[in-house]
């Protein structure tokens, strides 16, 4: 069961019934290739940088590696999805572990990246550890740091010592792996973003086919066809989701620009979403819609 069929579970009648579908439209294709266009893009950003490669190439070789996951967890399911997840975080982290080590000492250790973040806290007209300084512990919300997680943030913070200026900001996590890195590993660590990249791609594929397949297909197309008929289906959505994230990967150039999408398509339903349906009792399916009507006005 997938929460979209329980908030049809939840509510009844025809608002009940349009709200599951629609959802499983909005968040199974385009909220979800967002995503994904996204986790692409930032695969793409890393090859080509420790390739150097162009954008297409570094685009075919990740449709490669999301062929090779869609594959796999097609065949294994979210059984699948949830045992590899396990194995390719423990990867990551210890990469990611290693990174902050190896960035720290990269720009001399901590006392001197904290004495270097104040000097550039003091050129940007910032008090060290105060409103938006990047040695603030706890930022303000109009910051553009966060408290977590600690790990990248130190790869980060040393980044930003070491390649003051970059375009793309997000560049300077990849050029520390490549300078500061021992060859040995590098591999290691692309191997590791590797794994975040298709633990992410296997959650997001199945995810996405579930809502298109129980929530809009099974529910009102055909709700009456055999379960073979029906993973058929499933992978076809696997597909279709695939090509589209591609799609929407070659066409985007920014990260943030996708994480301030997201935030502005769902801004207008998350008071009803994620907080008045639960502590509300008038709150129902209709109250639902009209939100999402409201955002697209």
């Amino acid at each position: 069961m997938t929460d979209i069929e329980f908030s049809g579970i939840r509510y009844s009648g025809k608002p009940a019934a349009f709200l599951r579908g629609f959802r499983a439209l909005y968040f199974g294709l385009p909220i979800n290739c967002i995503v994904l266009g996204w986790v692409n893009l930032a695969m793409v950003k890393i090859l080509v940088l420790v390739l150097n490669t162009d954008k297409f190439t570094a685009i075919v070789v990740v449709l490669f590696t999301i062929g090779i996951t869609s594959w796999i967890f097609t065949l294994a399911g979210l059984w699948g999805v949830l045992v590899t997840d396990v194995v390719q975080f423990f990867i990551k982290m210890t990469m990611v572990i290693v990174l902050a080590v190896c960035a720290v000492q990269a720009v001399g250790g901590m006392d001197a990246m904290m004495t270097k973040l104040a000097a550039i806290d003091i050129a940007r007209g910032v008090t060290p550890g105060g409103k938006n300084s990047m040695l603030a512990f706890v930022p303000d919300l109009d910051s553009p740091y966060a408290t977590r997680p600690w790990l990248w943030i130190l790869t980060a913070l040393a980044s930003v010592i070491l390649y003051p200026g970059l375009a793309a900001p997000e560049t300077g996590y990849i050029k520390v792996m490549i300078d500061h890195m021992q060859p040995s590993l590098r591999g290691l660590m692309l191997a590791g973003f590797a794994a975040a990249y298709m633990s992410t791609i296997a959650t997001q594929l199945n995810w996405g086919a579930s809502y298109l397949l129980n929530d809009f297909y099974r529910r009102f197309l055909k709700p009456n066809e055999t379960g073979q008929h029906y993973v058929l289906m499933s992978q076809a959505a696997t597909v279709v989701i695939t090509l589209i994230s591609a799609g929407v990967t070659f066409y985007m150039d920014s990260i943030a620009g996708a994480w301030k999408l997201l935030i502005v398509t769902g801004a207008g339903t998350g008071g009803v979403l994620l907080l008045l349906r639960w502590y509300w009792w008038r709150v129902n399916a209709s109250s639902f819609v009209v939100s999402v009507a409201l955002q697209a006005i």
